[in-house]
């Protein structure tokens, strides 16, 4: 009985910690780059103004990284997996560091997401707090952190429920332990959504307002399968465009100056091009695409979406730290916009952001279990036909790049 109120305990802290890490470091990161980037310097009323802020955020990115001893060399990571392999090194200082890392990261000006950010420091927050209490297995428990953030990012229970009965049952292979592990990830789901509403934040990190009425026809199922499939190898087209800019940055990452400097230069270019739009993580840009698409050309969309994967991997490939799926999502719907030449009614733009995102999740984390779980949550169960043709298209690339996405097992 003793050990269940102590497991009860780490799981309603890890909803309320995890809940109150992603609500203040996502108002900081906002706050900030708004206030640098549109108030303090006005980027959007002078474009070129962008390029000595991104130059001199990168060099101070630069600096950071030099003084706490940090590489300029680093990989987003985005293994859910590979959190425990790391448990020996995490502590409140390593929690800590890895916040304010990313902050500084995103502040500066990165065309990333704050997921590869908060994931393990939300992992390590439940980490310590199994630790704390003396629990067994805390490395196992740690999951419960990463849990609750998918939760906290997508304000609903599916995506993180169908994860948790997935990673327990595959960790423990017992079915009992597995339920047992739900039960504590939906009170700690529970308790998190419970804060962020008592902190007054209704929205997910990504959030899709109402579309309208949909009536799915068989046309839209043959434009989901499409839609899907080139969703999901953009991903792999990210990949390939990091791993070239990674062996042309590596020439100059050795001194920090000339590092942050090309950088933020590149950070600065993509920006001038792309506009407020696609700035940082893509988070607002999605909204503003939806509701400006009418006035966008063919050619516009296309900058969009290929402008966002390229400043995306040059993120990636240089010095700064954050997640690549949110940004992303920006590239796939400004993809989808573009195939479809516009948004004819609310039926064909429903299906093709389902299809897109499902597309995306699956060719950047590797799982179609985990796209599944995160479109049914954005979109509800409404259109699960559109599911399995989402899923068709997803399929057919990742049978064909079968060795590409061997390396991109998240659970």
């Amino acid at each position: 009985m003793k050990q269940l109120i102590r497991m009860l305990s780490v799981a309603g802290l890890t909803g309320v910690l995890v809940a109150g890490i992603y609500f203040v470091f996502s108002a900081v990161v906002e706050q900030l780059q708004d206030f640098i980037w549109f108030t303090l310097i006005d980027t959007e009323e002078n474009k070129l103004l962008v390029f000595p802020l991104a130059i001199t955020a990168g060099v101070l990115f630069g600096f950071l990284l030099k003084i706490l001893g940090e590489d300029t060399k680093h990989e987003a990571n985005h293994s859910i997996a590979s959190y425990a392999s790391s448990a020996s090194q995490i502590n409140s200082s390593w929690v800590l560091r890895v916040l304010g890392i990313g902050v500084a990261s995103l502040v500066a000006g990165a065309s990333l997401g704050p997921e590869a950010i908060l994931l393990p420091a939300s992992y390590g927050v439940a980490f310590l707090l199994a630790k704390k209490f003396k629990l067994p297995n805390p490395a196992q428990l740690g999951m419960l952190g990463i849990i609750v953030l998918l939760a906290v990012f997508f304000n609903g229970y599916a995506a993180a429920i169908i994860l948790l009965a997935f990673i327990g049952y595959k960790n423990t292979k017992n079915i009992k332990k597995s339920l047992f592990l739900v039960v504590l990830g939906v009170f700690a789901i529970f308790i998190s959504l419970a804060t962020l509403r008592l902190l007054n934040e209704r929205e997910g990190y990504v959030y899709i307002g109402p579309i309208g009425d949909v009536t799915l026809t068989p046309t839209l199922f043959a434009a989901a399968v499409i839609i899907a499939a080139v969703a999901t190898s953009l991903p792999l087209l990210l990949d390939v465009l990091t791993a070239l800019f990674r062996r042309m940055f590596d020439r100059v990452r050795s001194h920090w100056f000339i590092a942050g400097a090309l950088a933020g230069l590149g950070i600065g270019v993509a920006y001038y091009l792309l506009g407020p739009i696609g700035y940082f993580s893509g988070r607002s840009g999605l909204g503003e695409l939806l509701t400006i698409n009418s006035e966008l050309t063919s050619l516009q969309l296309a900058g969009l979406t290929f402008g966002k994967l390229i400043v995306t991997a040059w993120s990636l490939a240089t010095i700064y730290r954050g997640g690549f799926v949110f940004p992303q999502l920006l590239v796939g719907m400004s993809m989808a916009l573009l195939l479809s030449g516009g948004i004819p009614d609310s039926s064909w733009l429903f299906t093709l952001l389902y299809a897109s995102f499902f597309g995306i999740f699956t060719g950047a984390l590797g799982s179609m279990l985990v796209a599944a779980a995160f479109v049914l949550t954005l979109f509800g169960t409404t259109a699960l036909p559109l599911l399995v043709a989402a899923a068709a298209g997803s399929l057919l690339i990742k049978t064909i790049f079968k060795k590409q996405f061997a390396s991109k097992a998240t659970v």
